[in-house]
């Protein structure tokens, strides 16, 4: 049987999100300043946000940052306009730093990403649903570890102010993970470790607590040493202790009224109800799992972590990571969030104005909601902090502001330098040609991929093997079963007759260039729909052999999820499939 009939199951059409039109979204002249200004008041005035900072960074510098509104309201007063040394609350970008922390022991060989958890934590920490499936350090850092988002009455019975939180991070992390502890229950989802996202706090205090372990000091100390201090992040803080109220700003409720203009509540009222009464101090938020979400800073400190992102993990001769590890934090995971956006290690990647990958943290809180975005091909990064929040309107609002400011402020694209892969250029095709790879190889392997695919989707399998390199393989040991389908009497021409049809549900496409190689990953869900009686008959057939169970006679679909990898040369002739490999995922239980 052709290479391709096998494939038929897995490698069907793939239509990957649509880049949006360069010229259609941004205009190749950055606006002016006045329309900068403009453009981000409007934003505060249509979604509640009394106080802003902004910062931007290209390439190896900051090249503009700004304040705007008010740091404090009336309540509690006096009223302060929002300048570029107020601290404000960053939620869950701060977990940006626990990140940092994980790779820089990675890189000392304290741990590796795919170790159990267990190892390094004084004691187990195991979901009772799957009690042999250890949770490892990837998985906490993608979310992807079955610990549960914190419940909100947990969250309303930890609000404290005006002072650093009596509970110390380490006797929260206890309580919540030590059975019996005090706040033990609602910690697990009932599915497998590694099998679905879920973003969780918890599971970054796991993480930050078990580096506690490793490095054996707290963990604020180490990142102030380790991190911040190295990046002259001087004012930047986990605790309020020691901070002056004259450099705080204080978070607020967004209140929508009738007439579409916001009033403001402070987040003490608002989420703690408690006085509006007190000092700027007495309304400062503080909970005890500080790592995840509670770090006070500004929009030019907390942007040199872009800085250290797009300059190999090096800022003014200051390494904090190794390029290797800045490009595995960039790396997609093969999960995505709800929104669509990839899963990095402790990161997102949603895609930016003109369609092409960006990576970075966004967080809110109660009272305040940030965004810290980059894009590692321009160079550019922003990060956009806010002293107020009502729901996700605000937050989505940032992200989008940090997209407006790096389409801004990068070069034009004759311009931007493509920035040098970590890992060096090597492998050649036949004749041993070194390539420099280049955005125009990636569209071509992308292009030769979707080609392979929708060629097989309409059994056009001379136009698939047209797309293979010489003596290309495909391995599928791990679906027999695919093969076994494929290679059942006539299955192809029998499902090509009967007008069976394909439909299928993309969740990933990769591509990672390296000199004349590329490699591809693909996970998708699969469904063949039959519209007549011998296509339905077919599919009835196909079921019963795969499983070996009956199947309703009268089947009108078949569904499967897949995830692929190929590996794709460049030829004379263009980029070509040299080699691949899939695997059927387990069936999600309704």
């Amino acid at each position: 049987m052709k290479l391709s009939c096998s494939l038929l199951i897995l490698a069907i059409a793939f239509s990957p999100l649509p880049l949006q039109p360069l010229a259609a979204q941004v205009s190749p002249h950055p606006p002016s300043a006045a329309a900068k200004d403009a453009f981000i008041r409007q934003i505060m005035e249509d979604v509640g946000i009394p106080g802003l900072q902004v910062a931007v960074v290209n390439r190896d510098k900051i090249v503009w940052s700004n304040s705007y509104g008010d740091a404090v309201l009336d309540v509690p007063g006096p009223r302060r306009a929002m300048n570029g040394h107020d601290l404000i609350l960053t939620a869950s970008a701060t977990k940006l730093c626990v990140t940092i922390a994980a790779l820089q022991q990675l890189e000392k060989v304290k741990l590796a990403l795919d170790d159990d958890i267990n190892r390094s934590l004084p004691f187990p920490v195991r979901n009772p649903n799957w009690p042999n499936v250890p949770i490892t350090w990837r998985m906490l850092l993608t979310h992807t570890s079955s610990i549960d988002e914190t419940p909100e009455d947990l969250y309303r019975a930890l609000f404290y102010w005006g002072k650093d939180h009596p509970l110390a991070f380490d006797d929260y992390v206890k309580a919540r993970f030590l059975p019996g502890g005090k706040y033990h229950a609602d910690l697990f989802r009932s599915g497998k470790p590694g099998s679905e996202r879920i973003y969780s706090n918890d599971g970054f205090s796991l993480l930050a607590f078990a580096l506690e372990q490793v490095t054996h000091e707290s963990f604020d100390a180490y990142v102030r040493r380790e991190i911040w201090t190295p990046l002259k992040m001087n004012e930047t803080s986990y605790s309020l202790a020691g901070l002056s109220p004259d450099h705080l700003a204080v978070g607020y409720g967004a209140e929508r009224k009738a007439d579409g203009t916001f009033s403001f509540v402070p987040a003490k009222v608002f989420w703690g109800h408690e006085s509006a009464s007190g000092t700027i101090m007495d309304h400062q938020e503080s909970y005890p799992d500080y790592p995840v979400g509670r770090t006070y800073t500004n929009a030019t400190e907390f942007a040199r972590l872009i800085l250290m992102f797009l300059n190999g993990g090096t800022v003014d001769g200051a390494r904090i990571l190794s390029p290797a590890s800045v490009d595995m934090i960039f790396t997609p995971s093969g999960y995505r969030n709800l929104d669509g956006w990839k899963q990095g290690i402790g990161v997102n990647g949603p895609l930016d104005l003109r369609g092409r990958q960006v990576w970075g943290h966004d967080g809110q809180g109660e009272g305040s909601v940030s965004a810290l975005y980059v894009n590692r091909e321009t160079g550019v990064g922003a990060f956009t902090i806010a002293n107020s929040n009502l729901d996700e309107s605000q937050n989505y609002s940032l992200v989008d502001l940090d997209m407006h400011l790096m389409a801004w402020f990068e070069d034009s694209a004759a311009e931007v330098p493509r920035l040098a892969q970590s890992a060096p250029l090597a492998s050649a095709t036949s004749d041993h040609r070194q390539l420099q790879t280049t955005s125009d190889d990636k569209a071509a392997v992308e292009a030769t991929v979707r080609a392979y695919e929708e060629a097989v989707q309409v059994f056009d399998f001379a136009r698939a093997d047209s797309l293979l390199a010489p003596s290309a393989k495909w391995i599928e040991r791990s679906a027999p079963e695919v093969a076994a389908m494929g290679e059942a009497a006539g299955f192809w021409a029998e499902a090509s007759a009967t007008k069976v049809r394909v439909r299928n549900e993309p969740h990933d496409f990769d591509i990672h260039l390296q000199g004349a190689m590329a490699w591809v990953t693909l996970l998708v869900d699969v469904t063949m729909v039959a519209d007549n009686e011998r296509a339905r008959a077919l599919l009835a057939r196909s079921e019963t052999e795969e499983t070996g169970k009956p199947s309703q006679p009268d089947q009108r679909e078949w569904r499967a999820t897949y995830a692929e990898s190929e590996v794709l040369l460049s030829t004379p002739n263009g980029w070509r499939i040299a080699l691949g490999h899939t695997s059927r995922l387990p069936t999600k239980p309704n």
